[in-house]
């Protein structure tokens, strides 16, 4: 009987796996750095923007930034591949 490399055997696979798994991790630190700020700041700010301004939650700048700026990260990594 001949020896079968099984996805789980294979390198290339178990690299894979690995870089994913690192990502997932990162990740899930991330938001956890990002919902612990968030919780921590709670006071209404002014957003000023060129012509305008409004008022709200510093937690809710927060996330609104976070969200972004993981979308324009998603997007610079998605056309560069």
């Amino acid at each position: 009987m001949g020896t079968s490399v099984t996805m789980a055997d294979d390198p290339n696979e178990r690299s894979i796996r690995a870089r994913q798994t690192v990502r997932v991790v990162l990740w899930v630190a991330i938001a956890a750095v990002v919902v612990a700020l968030a919780l921590a700041n709670t006071q209404d700010v002014t957003v000023d923007w060129l012509f305008s301004d409004f008022g709200t939650s510093l937690w809710v700048v927060i996330i609104a930034s976070a969200t972004v700026g993981a979308v324009l990260g998603y997007l610079a990594r998605w056309r560069r591949d």
